[in-house]
């Protein structure tokens, strides 16, 4: 499970949908690609929804529901549902005919069929293409499976993109008055403040990383010297397994006042994610919403490539704050090492030292009698013989990296005195890291990287630097 909350929230789907999911009862892990099912839409416009089903009543294995113009289709998937209440969020493997998508996920309650997974589709996504031509599709989610069969999805799914406005233009609502004054004062801000929107950059608003000189450290995007900031996170330096605090700038409804629970969006190039979040109103020059994050969460590697960060509460009240993500990645992996408590001078940092096998000398003997010299064992074998590592077979996962490199590790479980991982990207190979005590998910550490792992994100610190990964 990776560590971020979510919040119980509706999504927008329609009532009687919502309902008949609610009262049903599937696996958390199954098979729903029986012969007899096949896909269809019902509902026109913005309330079409297209199914794996005909005439479902409450055998739902995946909703399509569109939720409005120049807006992404949110995607439902009832076969891979958790038992229970578990808030969660993650990354969504999709595999269909041969190729494999991932998306950003969030869980949505709905009674007997649990935590739900959702995600987002946008219409002009590559996935859309390979749900019409495959034979079957299927999702893992935090490893949850289900398999679906795509028997008529290729009509549906045309159907589905002809009636939902998903690819027109939202047009702009006109702005309401915010923090009039109405004769009465309750001692609160009436209304938050004005950061400014993505133009702001062209002011001088830029990504910074600092200790602030208390223990602390803060990643912020702002102009520098003012009190113009869109997006502020504050850690404690020095521990892992901490959560993060992060405010934004952005709008939230009227009505609300501070420690209002809502939910907010976060769109980067990496997809969207959601997250329960409380409005703040430290004065009148300083409100908005807050969020609190693990330093493991798909947050941060969301901030990674070059793109624009966009904000919105999903209740509206304003539009979406966008401000650009140019110069984000190495403040973000500078705030990540300041709050993990891994060294920041590269210099200071001893090169990583891979496990190697020592090959043979030769034998001038055998040499003169044309018998073939020694071989060296293979590396990997030699690798954890010499390591001391017991005789048992590896967990071997691999992960892909936000700086767009492979990252490889065999997990030895159960040795002695603490289990083994051994650690290999590009050039260094093999590099052994031992278990270490965590408060979340799993740590290893050796004399020059550390390895933290949870669910299916992982984080690799080395050299004052921290890279963001996730299982393949």
């Amino acid at each position: 499970m990776s560590s971020m909350t979510i919040a119980r929230s509706s999504i927008g789907l329609h009532f009687s949908v919502l309902a008949a999911l609610a009262s049903a009862s599937v696996p958390a892990s199954a098979q729903v690609g029986a012969e007899d099912r096949r896909w269809s839409t019902s509902g026109s416009g913005e309330r079409v929804t297209a199914t794996d089903c005909t005439d479902c009543g409450d055998d739902i294995g995946l909703l399509i529901a569109c939720k409005g113009p120049g807006r992404p289709a949110e995607v439902t998937v009832p076969a891979a549902a958790f038992d229970g209440e578990v808030a969660e969020t993650g990354t969504i493997t999709i595999a269909v005919g041969g190729e494999r998508f991932r998306r950003a996920a969030r869980t949505m309650f709905l009674g007997q069929v649990g935590s739900t997974p959702v995600f987002d589709l946008a219409p002009d996504d590559p996935m859309i293409d390979a749900l019409k031509s495959g034979r079957e599709v299927e999702f893992d989610f935090e490893g949850n499976m289900a398999t679906i069969g795509l028997s008529g999805s290729s009509v549906a799914l045309s159907s589905f993109a002809a009636e939902c406005p998903w690819q027109e233009a939202k047009a702009p609502a006109a702005p309401e008055p915010r923090g009039a004054d109405t004769g009465a004062s309750n001692g609160a801000p009436d209304a938050a403040p004005e950061p400014g929107p993505a133009s702001a950059a062209a002011d001088g608003a830029i990504w910074s990383s600092n200790e602030t000189g208390d223990g602390r450290a803060s990643l912020v995007f702002g102009i520098p010297e003012t009190d113009a900031i869109g997006f502020s996170a504050e850690c404690r330096a020095n521990q892992p397994a901490q959560r993060v605090r992060v405010d934004l700038s952005v709008d939230y409804p009227q009505g609300l006042s501070a420690g209002s629970p809502l939910t907010v969006g976060v769109s980067t190039p990496s997809g969207r994610l959601a997250f329960p979040a409380t409005v703040f109103a430290d004065s009148s020059e300083s409100a908005g919403v807050r969020i609190e994050v693990g330093l493991l969460d798909p947050l941060w590697a969301a901030l990674l490539p070059a793109g624009t960060l966009s904000v919105s509460t999903e209740a509206g009240g304003g539009s979406a704050r966008q401000w650009p993500l140019a110069g984000a990645a190495p403040q973000v992996a500078k705030f990540l090492s300041l709050c993990a408590g891994v060294p920041t001078d590269e210099r200071a940092t001893p090169a990583p030292t891979p496990i190697t096998t020592a090959i043979p000398a030769p034998d001038p003997v055998a040499a003169a009698e044309g018998r073939a010299a020694p071989q060296a064992p293979p590396q990997r074998a030699a690798s954890t013989a010499n390591a001391g590592i017991p005789a048992v077979a590896p967990k071997h996962v691999a992960y892909d990296c936000s700086d767009g490199s492979r990252l490889e590790v065999d997990y030895y479980l159960g040795a002695a005195p603490a289990d083994v991982a051994l650690v290999s990207q590009g050039d260094d190979r093999n590099i052994r890291l031992v278990a270490a005590q965590s408060s979340a998910g799993s740590r290893y550490t050796g004399a020059a990287m550390e390895l933290q792992t949870k669910a299916s994100t992982a984080l690799l610190v080395r050299g004052g630097s921290v890279l963001s990964c996730f299982e393949r």
